[in-house]
């Protein structure tokens, strides 16, 4: 009766690696997003 064990740890493990790529990539759209509003206030300046 190990198997459901080792399934369920093994599920576990992959909606944590998803939600850490999730949060990951919410973090990098931001920093894209603030970058890009950086980069147009530039070119306005000029």
């Amino acid at each position: 009766m190990k198997n459901p064990c080792k399934y369920r740890r093994t599920v576990w493990m992959f909606t944590r690696i998803f939600l850490i790529l999730k949060i990951l990539s919410g973090n990098l759209f931001e920093i894209l997003y603030a970058v890009s509003r950086k980069i147009q206030r530039a070119i306005q300046r000029l």
